[in-house]
């Protein structure tokens, strides 16, 4: 701690916590718990996705090319797994699982649910093993219920003949769910929706996995939609990526009818993969973005930056901010303090990033972590003790990572105290 430097000029340094304000002095009590964990083998391994579970624990989910270390006793077969890591309070491993058959399968997304269990999302071109009888060679979005234990209650598909993929999803306020993500098909459970080369999707599960309803969006060009949250009046926001160029934000009733749309950015690609309601009724957005004209106009510092925007409950801009050097840089995680802050989690200049902004968009203080190769987050939540715990893929065998990681890219989640520091 004590390190000053402004957020446009991230540097090389391992976990440089850069405060913007005048330092406090910490308050007396209990040490926070911090720690780091990685998992894989000697492939590639990716966590997309983490949550809190109701033991103070956290649950990961991604995607395992591995077929040794971590992941040997639970390979099943193919070159690409689903992966589900449940981790204890303390950063051990509680029990993991690995998903799918013997074609490619990921997780992207994964919620603990409210009967102590967790749901899963993503994508999945096997039809044997966890997808026999289910399954038929192409490319589906999956979606899939575990029990406390890591045991499967259910398994659902949906798509058509052509790549499909959920990439977010949310419990509902009637224990159902609500999933987001993309599709190029225009057939089974698409069957003439498609209105260009790929839409973004929306669905309502019930509680045990029936579709209630689905929607496409989108136009002639190639859309998608990140993530998905339920608002307070029981209506639905989902964010991603309008064709070449804008981000977007939609908002639905309860039945999937258009309520408000709104596009954001500039002239070259910008995209939305978060949203959180905020509380009074906005929105909160992170993603990532290459222009400097339109909505960005003079804001950008190089390449790609990490943005946040904040909305109204209309869809109106209040504010949104730049973060990032003259790298590429990116927001793909966001979670919403107990006391109204905003924490983002991404990459900047090769590091694995977290930057808590206050309600007006200012920088209160950052974090690096990592070592001189690649590392980024892909999600983060606030912790029940106050701290933060994130997760993505990393491939430094340095700095921060230096006693802890694995070979090639390698799932890995690290847990912070309240101000973002690692001991």
């Amino acid at each position: 701690a004590g390190v000053h430097r402004w957020p446009e000029h991230v540097g090389n340094g391992y976990s440089v916590r850069c405060l913007l304000a005048v330092e406090e002095e910490e308050e007396e009590g209990e040490e926070e718990i911090t720690f780091i964990n990685s998992f894989g083998g000697t492939d590639f391994d990716y966590f997309f996705a983490v949550d809190i579970a109701s033991d103070g624990g956290y649950i990961a989910a991604g995607e395992a090319g591995s077929d040794d270390g971590d992941v040997l006793e639970t390979h099943i077969g193919g070159w690409r797994d689903g992966i589900l890591v449940k981790y204890g309070s303390t950063g051990s491993v509680d029990w993991h699982k690995n998903f799918g058959g013997t074609s490619p399968d990921e997780f992207w997304d994964v919620k603990y649910t409210n009967d102590g269990g967790y749901i899963a999302v993503g994508g999945s071109r096997s039809d044997d093993h966890h997808l026999e009888g289910i399954g038929d060679g192409n490319t589906n979005a999956v979606i899939v219920k575990y029990d406390s234990v890591g045991d499967i209650d259910w398994v659902k598909m949906f798509g058509g003949s052509n790549v499909d993929k959920f990439l977010g999803v949310a419990q509902t306020s009637d224990n159902g769910y609500i999933v987001v993500g993309e599709s190029q098909s225009n057939d089974g459970d698409v069957a003439g929706m498609l209105n260009g080369g790929k839409d973004a999707i929306i669905v309502k599960y019930d509680s045990e996995g029936n579709v209630e309803w689905n929607k496409n969006f989108g136009g002639t060009g190639w859309d998608e939609f990140w993530d998905v949250t339920q608002t307070t009046d029981g209506k639905f926001v989902a964010v991603g990526k309008r064709g070449t160029n804008n981000a977007m934000i939609v908002k639905y009733d309860a039945t999937g009818d258009l309520v408000w749309n709104k596009y954001f950015g500039g002239s070259e690609l910008d995209r939305f993969r978060t949203v959180k309601q905020t509380n009074d009724g906005g929105f909160i957005v992170a993603g990532d973005s290459r222009s400097n004209d339109g909505d960005l106009a003079g804001l950008n510092n190089g390449n790609s930056d990490g943005i946040i925007v904040k909305y109204d409950s209309e869809g109106n801009v209040e504010w949104n901010k730049n973060f990032g050097s003259n790298s590429w840089d990116g927001f793909k995680g966001l979670d919403i303090t107990t006391d109204g802050k905003y924490v983002a989690a991404g990459e900047a200049n090769n590091l694995a990033v977290l930057v808590q902004y206050d309600t007006a968009g200012n920088v209160e203080w950052y974090t690096e972590f990592g070592g001189s190769s690649y590392e980024e987050f892909w999600d983060v939540k606030q912790t029940l003790d106050g701290g933060f715990v994130a997760a993505g893929v990393a491939s430094s065998t340095d700095g921060d990572l230096a006693e802890h990681h694995g070979d090639e890219y390698y799932a890995f989640i690290v847990k912070f105290d309240s101000n973002g520091n690692f001991e």
